[in-house]
């Protein structure tokens, strides 16, 4: 017999905080029977934007106002250090996606365990990287983090502890002690469409006694969690993870919706949290047993935008409109820094609280001449050489990249080089050192190529690349020509 698996949903109304439908449970019937709609469960990335995302932009845009650049620092876990991620963190911030070890272990990996090299911000929510979500909250400290995600609503996260949530595995990853609740997922992302502010969930609006007499009503509490204008970048990106990204199945007809996918280790959970203008809601498969699915978070994308497709009146309310300190630029998606004519097709414009924007030109668009032979960048000693573009970073990147391949040479040539302290070789080659117009075997006449693409001969002569050739007396010879000499009857007027 196969085990089907279970699930839970809860939908909110962004508005109001009302929770207008819940699900416990498939395929079941009785009473005081499990509402996994408010059991705990590990979130995998849908805990992403509350925790990672979020709080890198909300950070940046509270230093930016106190006058600060973000103190950014070298964690180490990989060859990225400090660089490329921009004075603040942005949907614009760079990550180079690579192999990275931690605690002296090879983690996180991706899924699948690829790695994309150079990637934005944005980008690395819509592919969901596991390497970039915990890189992004190294930076911004697990600390904020937590307190940002408490602001959201989530109260069964686990601050203290031997067994605690307050780590990267936890609110990075989603692999919480605990784990969270499709109400209180739905409740936070509700967020998203409201300015940064979180209202509480309620699941009724009063209760009164047979004559009308009001025993209990309810209250929203409210609780600014985000800037308006950082709501409102968070929100934008999350309906590019629906339009550009793993979140497609949840689309929903006559509405951008957007959200977040998530899956559990092992494939025992998997989860879509997201909103429309009008709703949020939070969709939870998986079994009571923790029994490996067969299936990823796709599929709980696929069944939110089913059920939210027949949600009445899905397509109402309204996003509220872009806030006056959101601005937009022209940006390169490999440095993360202003686009040039250099960047081609890595440009596209990106949005930013105003004053966190780029201020700097790109400059890992670079042309370079590379020895034909070595491959490595040319020397004034190389005989040929070819122009290539591509781009380069302040550090040498891991081979695994995929975008190792536009990667330009960091060393110069070892076949000719004329002195390795000038011209940095890579370690472990063997150098053979060529001073300019040398060439280790000369031509069939006995002359000597040069780098400029001349010969000379050991009588002296020197052959240029177009034919002439120049003789030891300074007699110039033409190509096919006769040779040129001083004209003793050139009448000169002045």
């Amino acid at each position: 017999m196969v085990i089907q698996p279970q699930s839970a949903m809860t939908i909110v109304d962004n508005e109001t905080g009302y929770v207008k439908a819940m699900v416990g449970g498939r395929k079941v019937n009785g009473r005081m029977i499990l509402n996994r709609a408010v059991a705990t469960r590990q979130s995998g990335s849908s805990i992403k934007p509350l925790t990672v995302y979020a709080p890198a932009l909300q950070k940046s845009f509270e230093l930016e106002a106190e006058g600060n650049t973000f103190p950014l620092v070298d964690s180490e876990y990989g060859f990225q250090g400090d660089n490329l991620w921009g004075e603040y963190l942005t949907a614009a911030s760079i990550i180079d996606d690579e192999p990275t070890t931690v605690n002296g272990k090879k983690w996180p990996v991706n899924s699948p365990n690829t790695f994309n090299g150079l990637i934005p911000m944005r980008n690395a929510l819509q592919k969901s990287l596991n390497v970039c979500a915990v890189k992004i909250m190294q930076q911004v400290g697990t600390d904020y983090c937590f307190d940002l995600a408490e602001k959201f609503g989530l109260t069964t996260l686990v601050r203290e502890g031997d067994v605690n949530d307050n780590n990267l595995a936890a609110l990075a990853l989603g692999g919480q002690s605990n784990g969270v609740t499709t109400l209180e997922m739905a409740s936070a992302y509700t967020t998203f469409v409201n300015e940064g502010v979180h209202k509480s969930y309620n699941v009724y609006t009063k209760v009164t006694t047979r004559t009308g007499d009001i025993i209990l009503e309810a209250d929203t509490e409210e609780t600014e969690v985000l800037d308006p204008g950082v709501a409102w970048i968070m929100r934008d990106m999350l309906q590019s993870v629906v339009t550009d990204g793993l979140g497609g199945p949840a689309r929903v007809s006559g509405v951008k919706a957007g959200g977040k996918t998530g899956t559990t280790s092992d494939q025992f959970d998997i989860w879509y949290c997201g909103f429309t203008s009008k709703y949020s809601a939070a969709v939870w498969v998986g079994s009571d047993i923790n029994i490996k699915l067969s299936s990823m978070s796709n599929k709980a994308a696929a069944l939110w935008g089913k059920i939210m497709n027949q949600m009445p009146d899905v397509t109402g309310g309204t996003y509220s409109a872009k806030p006056s300190n959101v601005i937009s630029v022209s940006i390169d998606t490999k440095s993360g820094m202003l686009a040039t004519d250099a960047s081609g097709k890595d440009s596209r414009t990106e949005y930013f609280t105003k004053g966190t924007q780029p201020t700097e030109t790109d400059t890992l668009h670079q042309t370079a001449n590379v020895c034909t032979e070595s491959e490595f960048l040319a020397t004034p000693s190389c005989p040929d050489y070819t122009e290539k573009n591509g781009i380069l970073r302040p550090y040498t990147p891991n081979k695994r990249v995929a975008d190792i391949k536009k990667e330009l040479p960091h060393y110069f040539c070892n076949l000719h080089n004329p002195d390795p302290e000038v011209y940095k070789v890579k370690k472990g080659l063997e150098v053979t050192i060529v001073q300019p117009g040398e060439l280790e075997e000369p031509d069939d006449d006995g002359g000597i190529l040069n780098a400029d693409g001349s010969i000379s001969y050991p009588d002296g002569s020197i052959e240029f690349p177009d034919g002439t050739i120049m003789y030891p007396d300074g007699t110039i010879t033409e190509s096919d020509s006769d040779p040129i000499q001083d004209d003793p009857d050139e009448i000169i007027v002045s």
